[in-house]
């Protein structure tokens, strides 16, 4: 245990949002490096997409091996409220289905939302965010996951 307090210096404009695993750390008598490696979480925790508009743009990333979504963050940015799946191929939505984002709104979808989890353990999975009807809808996601056993 540290004999001192850390301390946090936040240097930039306030209310930026900034994704956990984009932050830099220098612990006490150590070395910068980003926060999530430091709390164990290491790189590829997370997929992100930005200015989602369709299916053809819909690549939402792909799963490593045996991984296990967690939660995912949606938000919209046009103006335009859509109903959205996140699915295996391209307008798919066998993984999440019926995920209602409002008009510049925001819209967490819980574990317990998933129809699909447990994916492949020897292999990566690609998902897709899909809807029926876009209708002018621009979405950032990012899929939360964890590796599992």
């Amino acid at each position: 245990m540290a004999s001192a307090l850390d301390s946090l210096v936040i240097v930039g404009p306030q209310y930026q949002e900034v994704f956990s695993d984009d932050l830099l750390v220098t612990p006490t008598g150590g070395t910068q490096g980003r926060l999530a490696d430091k709390l164990g979480m290491g790189a590829g925790t997370t997929l992100r997409a930005t200015a989602v508009t369709s299916n053809a743009t819909g690549a939402l990333g792909t799963l490593p091996a045996n991984a296990f979504p967690l939660y995912a963050l949606l938000r919209e940015t046009a103006g335009h409220g859509v109903t959205l799946g996140i699915g295996t191929s391209s307008g798919a939505s066998d993984v999440a289905t019926g995920l209602v984002v409002p008009a510049s709104g925001t819209l967490t979808v819980p574990i317990t939302s998933f129809i699909l989890a447990w994916f492949s353990a020897t292999a990566t999975q690609a998902l897709f965010l899909s809807s029926a009807s876009w209708g002018g809808a621009s979405i950032n996601a990012t899929l939360v996951y964890q590796i599992g056993p």
